[in-house]
């Protein structure tokens, strides 16, 4: 990988590029244009690529919690032939360094993702923005990680959006970047939100009572959280119905696409979920799409993964019998352009996520439930006794006489509540399948 690091004497910039040096790198840039904001992710540096400041540990430790700018670059793919000329710079999201530390052979840099940049106006922003970049100090080539003292204010020349201009922006670097031969048969796709859905229990007994009253649904977002150490993830409660919210775009045609006979696969583990998704076949451009996550009643914690990412390649069958390989793309006009004929050789490719999930067991409410149950029992028993409960904490025969008549009713009441309660403890017996 090519990436460069620049910290600024401000607290300013600590800068991190990932080229199209190699796959393994363009996955990286996809990885972190599909996770939400408050994600963790990874990049590894090779030794040979860092300047001789980035293996103490003491300097790393300073740079961790600073502000960075993720930067894609776009390069050849012979290292020997990186020159000026030749090498783009698309810078395209907000990061937190959580921690940069030497080991062995290798810098690992983990980061919180976070803002995207400004990429509303597409294309128009490519020059202005690779301008910004080239002109760090000590930005040499071939692009090294180093320090470099800097006042440039990297924040106000290349701003970040709001969450609600989060999917224009990351809409318009897609656009910026189409003619990236490594992006050319790539299939885009991001994270927006992930919603707990639901009716409330007046809702639905009021729509019992009248059949032409409407639905009243609620809404509520969950927020990353820190599942596991360094891990984040979402976390839902046992029983509900949550609704992933992605959001689709396709760098060409989808009928001109290798990707066309492909689709986006979701993986559950079925022993958790009462449903789970079949693979979205791709033949749209744009789109949005809303991925239902029903959790099974629970009775202990879990923690599992939602996993997303294309469907297996699978090759055509002749009538013969015999496999034939798809061709990646056929050529459009009779003549391909040298960007096209790079696209035929570039693989289909999209975001591999693996989204960690914790799934709630309701103790609260179980535990109500039961200290319910208990006082359903005692009114039972105390039916047909109390007059003499009242005697025995001592009131007064006026006092007795006046709540002599609930006796009957205690007696009602006790029976009534405690099929009520284990109705509602039955509904939420676990359901995990074997």
């Amino acid at each position: 990988m090519s990436p460069t690091s620049i910290t600024t004497q401000s607290g300013g910039n600590l800068v991190l590029f990932s080229s199209n040096a190699r796959p393994r790198y363009v996955q990286d840039i996809l990885n972190t244009l599909a996770l939400p904001e408050g994600a963790v992710y990874r990049f590894r540096y090779d030794y040979n690529l860092i300047g001789e400041e980035f293996r103490s540990p003491t300097f790393c430790a300073m740079l961790n919690n600073q502000q960075a700018l993720l930067v894609f670059v776009e390069q050849p793919k012979d290292r020997n032939a990186t020159t000026d000329g030749k090498i783009r710079f698309f810078p395209y999201r907000r990061v937190v360094v959580r921690d940069i530390k030497p080991d062995g052979r290798v810098l690992l840099v983990e980061f919180e993702l976070g803002k995207y940049v400004d990429w509303r106006s597409g294309a128009k922003q490519i020059q202005a923005y690779h301008d910004i970049i080239k002109s760090l100090p000590d930005n040499n080539r071939p692009v090294k990680i180093y320090a470099a003292n800097s006042s440039v204010d990297l924040d106000s020349l290349i701003p970040s959006v709001s969450a609600e201009n989060s999917t224009q922006s990351w809409q318009g670097f897609i656009e910026a970047t189409k003619t990236v031969p490594d992006f050319a048969n790539a299939l885009f796709f991001r994270v927006s939100d992930l919603r707990e859905i639901g009716e409330p229990l007046w809702s639905k007994f009021w729509r019992m009572i009248n059949k032409s009253a409407k639905r009243h649904g609620y809404s509520i977002v969950h927020p990353l959280k820190e599942i596991l150490p360094g891990l984040s993830g979402y976390e839902v409660r046992s029983g509900t119905t949550n609704r992933l919210n992605l959001s689709f775009y396709l760098a060409r045609d989808p009928h001109q696409s290798p990707l066309k006979d492909r689709g986006v696969s979701f993986d559950l583990d079925t022993k958790y979920f009462s449903y789970v998704q079949k693979p979205i076949p791709i033949g749209f451009r744009y789109d949005t799409y809303p991925l239902y996550l029903v959790v099974t009643t629970l009775n202990q914690d879990v923690i599992t993964t939602l996993e997303i990412g294309l469907t297996k390649q699978q090759s055509n069958v002749s009538p013969s019998g015999g496999a034939t390989a798809t061709p990646a793309n056929p050529q459009i006009g009779g003549t391909n352009t040298p960007t096209q004929t790079l696209a035929l050789e570039a693989a289909p490719t999209a975001p591999e996520l693996t989204i960690l999930l914790r799934l709630n067991y309701p103790r609260m409410r179980l535990a109500l439930n039961f200290i319910l149950l208990f006082l359903a029992q005692v009114v039972t028993v105390a039916s047909g006794k109390l007059e003499g409960i009242l005697k025995w904490l001592k009131l007064d025969q006026t006092t007795i006489d006046m709540l002599k008549p609930l006796d009957p009713i205690l007696g009602v009441a006790g029976p009534l509540l405690t099929s009520i309660i284990l109705v509602v403890l039955f509904r939420r017996l676990p359901s995990v399948k074997d």
